[in-house]
């Protein structure tokens, strides 16, 4: 299989040295790895190099600050790319790589899988899901990946299998689950077909999977597992 995975940077973070880990295992797996960055440089761009048979490619010539210009090349320069590599599936993360993605991957057939950390913003998690899954998927996104962390109170108490209901919630139209829906977004595509049949469809293709991110979370995989609508 041909995994393509984009981040904004290779810097010293979680979800950059979790990236290079994904793409030292997929490559020793067998598969064929296509590694984006929005910006070239980083720390961890010489343990990206040491991947035996890796591509890797900056979308960008600076090592950041390119601001919206920086944003519009990426697009372009990514959009090219994934026509001309073709991978099977293209895995993003994080802020500028998940819209670059979806913006780049519009006409090129290859499907993303938006990475939703749940770390990354002030609001808590029960406020940013219903937000974050259906811009996503309102966007011609095919899969989420969400990673478990303890949040409020409330999620701390229900356990983290709460929050996997959560995100099968609001992935889902019903009756599955509660997401909203228009039928004018790619996703539909555009009120191409009826009703019924895109949710149908929707439903049964939609992929969720939960991240786990900490030790604690472990005692709760069985649960986790258990709920209706988790994929992975």
């Amino acid at each position: 299989m041909h995994i393509g995975l984009l981040l904004g940077s290779l810097r010293v973070g979680g979800a950059e040295r979790q990236f290079v880990e994904l793409a030292r295992g997929l490559a020793g797996r067998g598969h064929r790895v296509s590694f984006f960055t929005v910006y070239r440089g980083g720390a961890l761009e010489a343990d990206l190099g040491e991947i035996p048979g890796l591509e890797h490619r900056a979308l960008h010539h600076c090592e950041g600050g390119a601001g919206w210009r920086g944003v519009v090349h990426s697009v372009r320069s990514l959009r090219s790319a994934l026509r001309t590599t073709g991978p099977d599936v293209l895995y993003t993360a994080l802020y500028a790589a998940n819209l670059i993605g979806v913006l780049a991957s519009r006409g090129t057939g290859v499907p993303v899988v938006w990475g939703v950390r749940s770390a990354c913003e002030t609001l808590g998690w029960k406020e940013r899901l219903p937000l974050g899954v259906g811009r996503a998927f309102a966007r011609g996104v095919k899969g989420l990946i969400s990673n478990s962390r303890r949040g409020l109170a409330d999620s701390r108490s229900w356990g983290y299998a709460a929050e996997a209901t959560e995100v099968v919630k609001w992935a889902k139209f019903p009756p599955c689950g509660v997401r909203g829906v228009d039928g004018g977004n790619p996703d539909m595509p555009y009120l191409s077909m009826t009703l019924p049949d895109y949710i149908e469809r929707a439903n049964e293709e939609t992929f969720v999977a939960i991240q786990i991110e900490q030790k604690e979370t472990v005692d709760h995989i069985e649960a986790i597992a258990a709920v209706d609508g988790v994929d992975i």
